[in-house]
């Protein structure tokens, strides 16, 4: 509590100092404002837009009860579908070069 008061004998003293701060921080925070309101509604603004990931599914499962064809006619809505053999060394240069940004294995009795 006694810091409190001091604190307050001090604003009461130093009026100037405070109405100069409370006016610099208000003229900043309009300033600000500006600056986004006219930044936001530039013409040439425009959104991100990612590109579509590159999907590949392997099947192991020889498309049983068509669970393979449903993922990846699931998949292709929001990706681009890859095609790569299904050996190791294909899964790790798919992966290593970049190729591929998922790689959906169906395991063998996955169905």
């Amino acid at each position: 509590m006694n810091t409190c008061k001091a604190a307050m004998r001090i604003l009461k003293a130093r009026k100037l100092y405070v109405i100069i701060y409370l006016v610099l921080i208000g003229t900043m925070m309009f300033s600000l404002s500006w600056q986004i309101m006219r930044g936001s509604s530039a013409a040439g603004a425009s959104t991100y837009e990612p590109k579509p990931a590159r999907i590949a599914v392997i099947d192991r499962d020889n498309n049983a009860e068509h669970v393979t064809e449903s993922l990846r006619s699931y998949l292709a809505l929001d990706g681009e579908m890859v095609d790569i053999d299904d050996d190791s060394v294909s899964l790790q240069q798919a992966v290593a070069s970049n190729y591929v940004d998922l790689i959906a294995i169906v395991p063998e009795g996955f169905a």
